[in-house]
């Protein structure tokens, strides 16, 4: 039946289900070789620490997909934003509203913790996602934005002249 998922916050326990489906979300992107967060990151960062939450999607077949997700901080409106880091359905539940679904659970906690916005990226080439975020009314804000990250030892470095 279309849109039967069960869509549930992780636990501790989840730890390595979410090691597993992050590492079959690689192989999606082909980038596998970018995975080096290990079940004690996970463990501490999500679980003990809290910077982030997910999401974990379920249908008869059993575990379909998940969502990880945290909220940032808009400085011109002063407001929290729900960031969406990665949200993955494994091929089998494509199709079936159960992203619509994700997308309902995850932006009715957010406007509970008082976000007026989501945002989140999308990789160019895929184009069935970017359709369903377009029917859906998200919008394309910028794509003139050019996004930076800075490794670990960049920022040690900056960090070590301070």
């Amino acid at each position: 039946m279309k849109n039967d998922v069960n869509i549930r916050l992780a636990s501790r326990e989840d730890t390595q289900l979410i090691m597993d489906l992050i590492k079959e979300f690689s192989e999606y992107e082909h980038s596998p070789e970018r995975v080096t967060a290990t079940k004690e990151d996970f463990e501490r960062f999500m679980f003990d620490e809290k910077y982030a939450e997910t999401l974990i999607f379920s249908d008869e077949s059993g575990v379909v997909g998940y969502m990880i997700f945290d909220y940032i901080f808009a400085t011109y409106e002063g407001k929290p934003v729900l960031h969406i880091e990665n949200f993955f359905l494994r091929e089998s539940a494509r199709g079936k509203g159960y992203g619509k679904r994700g997308f309902e659970y995850v932006f009715k906690l957010a406007l509970e913790k008082g976000c007026f916005r989501a945002d989140w990226t999308c990789l160019h080439w895929n184009v069935n996602s970017m359709a369903v975020y377009d029917k859906m009314g998200a919008v394309r804000f910028n794509e003139k934005l050019m996004q930076y990250r800075t490794p670990l030892e960049v920022m040690q470095r900056v960090a070590g002249n301070y």
